[in-house]
């Protein structure tokens, strides 16, 4: 994050752009949450389905992966520092994502992202387009092989027959 701040102050030394300005401010804000203590980020599903939503590891002996996958049932917020640190996005749904450069990314199914903490994510379903949108930038798109998160490669049908399980107000 320190090296995208920089890089962004840099720029805005040679162009003077608003928009270099506010992802600089968006930055600087999002950098003193991190540093203000609050190591966990929280998820709201508004999509009218059941979210998958990435947490602390399960307590089982050999588990090979960095984080949990639990379900988030719709309408519900995350528990207060219950760490949620991403959701997962099915195979077949598509969403459009609003990344840290300030670009809008068209987003297909079967990866995680990865959101910072000290944030709150809400996953709304738009009733015009039918694709996912979310309130903020993830910090990371992640396919399944590119970190050590379980990212299956399955529908939304699937997920939608799970119980949900996730700590949840």
């Amino acid at each position: 994050m320190s090296q995208a701040l920089n890089s962004l102050k840099a720029d805005g030394k040679t162009a003077s752009s608003q928009e270099v300005q506010k992802k600089i401010d968006e930055l600087e804000f999002q950098k003193y949450t991190l540093e203000s203590g609050i190591n966990w980020g929280q998820c709201r599903n508004e999509t009218g389905k059941t979210l998958a939503v990435y947490g602390s590891k399960p307590d089982v002996k050999d588990y090979p992966y960095e984080t949990g996958i639990y379900f988030l049932a719709d309408g519900k917020t995350t528990k207060n520092k219950w760490d949620c640190q991403g959701i997962y996005l099915p195979i077949d749904i598509k969403a459009v994502g609003l990344m840290p450069d300030g670009q809008n990314q068209e987003l297909a199914g079967a990866v995680a992202i990865k959101i910072p903490d000290g944030s709150k994510l809400v996953v709304k379903n738009n009733t015009d387009t039918g694709e996912v949108e979310f309130n903020m930038p993830g910090t990371k798109v992640l396919k399944a092989d590119e970190a050590n998160w379980f990212v299956p490669k399955v529908s939304q049908e699937v997920l939608d027959t799970r119980v949900t399980n996730a700590p949840s107000n």
